[in-house]
Parts: C-alpha cells; structure tokens; sequence
C-alpha cells in the first residue's frame, strides 16, 4: 500500500491510482470536465490541477495523470490551485458562454461572465476530447478525431465528410460533458420495429420472466455490431459492462437457446390466494412436461412475453 496525503487527510492508496482516483474514492471532490474512468487519462481541461509538494519539489499537475507515490502531499483548493482553475474557467466560460454546465462550474470560483465579447456564442465544444477517445478506445472505429490547432482545433469526422465508419451507437453523445454532439439515428425504424419498441443493449426479455435474468440484445450492443461490421476483425469493442460486473456474469459467447413447450392442460385456480399445483396429483403437473398451471400459461402469453402473446393451438 502506499501512503500519502490529501488536504491533511492521510490516505492509502494502490499501485498504478492516480492522485484523482484516490481522491475520489476518499470523499475529495476534484472538478473534471475531460476525466471518464473507463478511458485512459488524457489532461486537457487542467480542471482537475492541484499542488504537489514531492519532496522539495512543488508544483501544480494534473491529478487525473499523476501516478500516486509514497509521501506525497497534495493541496486540491491552495490559492495557487483556485487562482489556476479561476484561470482556466475564465477561458471555457469566454468559449462556451451559454453553456450551463460550463456557467456553474465557473460561478463556483466566481466567474460569471466572459472577459470580453465572444465570437462563438453558440459553441458546447470544450475540446475535452472524450468524444474522440471513447470512439477509438471503447468502441473501435475512430470515426471522429481532432483536426486543426489552436484557435481553429475542432472534432470532425474524417476530411469532414459523412463517414460509414460511425456505427450511429451514440457513445459520443452519452460522454460529452456539455451536449455538443447530436446524433441523427437512421436505423430507428429497425428499433422500433421490435414488439416493444426502442430497448437498451441489455434489459430484461419481458417483466413476467422467471428468472428475471438480463440479456444482450446483439442488433443494439456496440460489441456485437462491430463485430459483425467488420466480419469478425474488431471483436472485442466496448466491453464496459462487462468491466463493471462485479459478479462476472456477462458472457458474450452465450448463445440463444429457444425451448418450445406442447401445452395441453391447464389448471385454472381462482381467487387471489396463491395455488400449489402440486397438492393436486391427479392433475398431472409436474409429472408431465405439457402441463402448466395458469400462472405460467399468462407469462407465456403476456404481449411483453417471449412470444409477444402469440399462442399456437
């Protein structure tokens, strides 16, 4: 274990954390704008600086970056820390104006109106590039990336042109910290087409499911459509559920398996007092397999069931 502190707070931390991570998992609020703990860490807001003192060495760095070390001592609101973050919210403020996200965070160190007139009024882009990492790390395609510098730098597709690489999963969307991305779904005919309508990659089959146990609907996960994008090429896109399930339950190489049942009798059990099948024999439950009682029949043909509440005779 390694030991340091923070804000006078000592903290234990493991191997390969960065000062952020430990901060966090301890209670220390550090404000971040380009920081997802599913992407390598990148450094570009410089919102998350804090002062280091390693030694006789003192100095503001990124936290988000910097590894942690046995006897360091971090400061995450010194006046250097405020004055640097007043700095840098001062310039996203005069970017990103009328962007709320941007107008809160810069209130908090009292910044609340640009230096001087903008330009670009309407701009949601802080160029924090998680929309550009999650497309090349998680989901494998790269079908955005930063072109330009300085003033003029911009997240684009490639020769900004419309590009097959997209996949239209809308990752980009899900990770931008301001809204700046909007996606068009071409294939929402195709979702909702499905009996109930538009899903998540994973939801449970229908609500009278016995077990209740999640599954992976393939036309809508980012890891099946790659895969079959590029016929077995990028086969191990995304993954970010299975990273974290803590129970280890997501298996991507579980097939569909589909039971069909010859139902011929039913028990019908009035009244709202649950009815143990069992107790009646001479029924047959449980000693035939084409013989389900009422309860079973109506999860079977439930509209939210596995058949869409089609029964064939």
């Amino acid at each position: 274990m390694i030991t340091l502190i923070i804000d006078g707070q000592e903290v234990q931390a493991q191997e390969g954390q960065t000062v952020l991570e430990v901060a966090r998992e301890n209670g220390i609020e550090i404000p971040t704008l380009c920081y997802h703990p599913f992407l390598k860490p990148y450094g570009a807001c410089r919102l998350c600086t804090v002062e280091i003192r390693q030694g006789n060495r003192v100095g503001l760095e990124t936290s988000c970056t910097y590894p942690v070390a046995d006897g360091l001592v971090v400061e995450t609101r010194s006046p250097q820390v405020i004055e640097a973050r007043k700095m840098l919210m001062t310039m996203l403020l005069f970017r990103c104006p009328n962007v709320p996200l941007i107008q809160d965070m810069a209130r908090e160190y009292g910044v609340v109106e640009p230096p001087f007139p903008t330009d670009t009024p309407d701009e949601k882009c802080v160029l924090c590039g998680l929309c550009v990492r999650v497309c090349h790390e998680i989901v494998g395609v790269g079908a955005i990336s930063f072109a330009n510098r300085g003033v003029d730098r911009e997240v684009v597709p490639p020769f900004l042109e419309e590009t097959r690489d997209c996949i239209g999963c809308g990752a980009c969307t899900i990770v931008c910290p301001t809204g700046a991305i909007e996606i068009a779904d071409e294939a929402k005919a195709v979702y909702e087409a499905k009996p109930l309508g538009p899903i998540s990659a994973i939801y449970v089959p229908f609500l009278q499911a016995v077990p209740r146990v999640p599954i992976i609907d393939t036309d809508d996960c980012i890891r099946f459509r790659q895969n079959d994008r590029t016929d077995g090429e990028i086969s191990d896109a995304c993954g970010v559920c299975q990273m974290v399930c803590e129970a280890d339950a997501i298996n991507f190489d579980q097939q569909d398996e589909i039971i069909e049942l010859d139902v011929d009798a039913i028990i019908v059990a009035t009244g709202f007092d649950p009815f143990d099948a069992n107790l009646k024999p001479e029924m047959g439950y449980a000693a035939y397999p084409n013989v389900i009682t009422t309860v079973e029949f109506e999860r079977l043909s439930s509209a939210a069931g596995p058949t869409t509440g089609k029964i064939t005779l």
